[in-house]
């Protein structure tokens, strides 16, 4: 299979988006209906979105806005269309428009309508895309609310807030990634776990869910020095001492080698990882990895 460039996966992209916007004039020119409401809602982990609690907080602040914004204008509409994201996604390295529900919100949404964001920054970590959503929302006339902020897209001050805002965010998590890219890189230079899991030659100690320290597995740590015995005498390739390995493992258990094209616990990969890994921990390249 031929490999998309980045020049024709964004040619693509701006196409597709083009469509977007034909098909929702086309939808509201031939069945219009009442204004109604969006609430969209977005997580960019995973442990947010387990837990729930972030979520609950969008949908507790797009319902509060939207009785406040009742009170003050009889006609606003009372319907709310729920638009929530239903798997963790970026919103600084995927544009409104082309994740999953965002993209239906962008092409359901009509003249008239209210879209209620709880946080800019959990719809926009992008100017970009920032600046050319809500555009568009104004040219079809529909109106973007921001509740963390208090504004609306309805004045000149909420344009030029938003804006701001926009810029601001993306600077943050352009920072976050960076230093969050720093601290990882500075343990693995010491060895230390960056993303909660044991180094090879090393295996988690205490309950699960605990801060939990790593420490030297015997086991492991025998497998890899074989690995770099054979290695340096008889210059196997990475495949055969993955079938020595396996052959090795398997007498000393009493069974049957599992077969090439089955998963092994030491393929070809895995014995070069751990070949490279045995003499960084003989030449004192890492220090003994410690809690995360």
């Amino acid at each position: 299979m031929k490999k998309i460039t980045n020049k024709e996966w964004l040619r693509r992209r701006a196409e597709r988006a083009l469509l977007d916007l034909d098909q929702c004039r086309q939808s509201e020119e031939e069945s219009p209906r009442p204004p109604i409401v969006w609430g969209y809602i977005r997580c960019s982990h995973q442990d947010s979105k387990d837990s729930g609690l972030g979520e609950d907080a969008q949908h507790n602040m797009t319902i509060r806005w939207a009785e406040l914004l009742r009170s003050e204008k009889p006609h606003f509409p009372k319907e709310i269309v729920w638009c929530q994201e239903d798997d963790p996604v970026s919103a600084y390295k995927v544009q409104f428009r082309f994740r999953p529900v965002g993209r239906k919100l962008f092409r359901n949404a009509r003249e008239g309508d209210h879209v209620i964001f709880a946080y800019l920054d959990r719809v926009f970590r992008n100017t970009e895309d920032c600046l050319t959503t809500l555009r568009e929302f104004k040219r079809r006339g529909i109106i973007a609310h921001f509740v963390n902020l208090r504004i609306d897209m309805d004045s000149a001050i909420g344009e030029y807030m938003i804006t701001i805002m926009a810029a601001s965010a993306q600077m943050d998590s352009k920072m976050k990634s960076e230093r969050i890219k720093e601290v990882l890189a500075g343990l693995a230079v010491k060895g230390r776990m960056a993303n909660g899991h044991a180094p090879m030659g090393f295996k988690l100690s205490g309950h699960k869910g605990k801060r939990r320290a790593a420490v030297c597995d015997r086991e492991a740590r025998r497998i890899m020095g074989e690995i770099v015995r054979v290695r340096d005498k008889h210059r196997w390739s990475w495949d055969e001492i993955s079938n020595y390995v396996e052959n090795w493992l398997a007498e000393q258990e009493g069974r049957k080698p599992t077969p090439v094209w089955e998963k092994r616990k030491w393929p070809a990969y895995r014995c070069q990882k751990a070949y490279d890994a045995e003499l960084a921990l003989r030449n004192g390249k890492h220090e003994t990895p410690q809690a995360g």
